[in-house]
C-alpha cells in the first residue's frame, strides 16, 4: 500500500492543497498525519476539514495545547496567540 505521511500543516491551507494535489498524482492510497494541523496559519478550519478525510491523524502538541490549557502555557507567545485565535 502506498502511503503519504504529513505533519506540521499549521493551518497553511494553500501549502496543504498543493501537497494533496501532488499526492493525487502519485496514486497514494492512504494519507496519515503526525499532527499539528492547526497553529500559526490563517486557515485552521479548512486544514482540519482536510485532515478529517485522512486515514488517521495523531494529535500534535498544537492540538493538545488547544484542548489542555496547562499544555498551552508551554508555548511561545506567538504560538499561544495562534492557538487562542484557533
Amino acid at each position: 500500500m502506498r502511503r503519504a505521511i504529513l505533519s506540521d500543516i499549521h493551518g497553511n491551507q494553500p501549502a496543504l492543497e498543493a501537497v494533496l494535489a501532488d499526492i493525487r498524482r502519485h496514486d497514494i492510497e492512504e494519507i496519515v498525519c503526525l499532527g499539528d494541523v492547526i497553529g500559526y496559519g490563517g486557515r485552521p478550519r479548512e486544514c482540519v476539514d482536510h485532515a478529517r478525510k485522512f486515514h488517521w491523524t495523531v494529535k500534535g502538541n498544537h492540538e493538545l495545547g488547544l484542548f489542555d490549557k496547562e499544555e498551552g502555557k508551554r508555548f511561545s507567545a506567538r504560538a499561544a496567540d495562534s492557538i487562542e485565535w484557533t
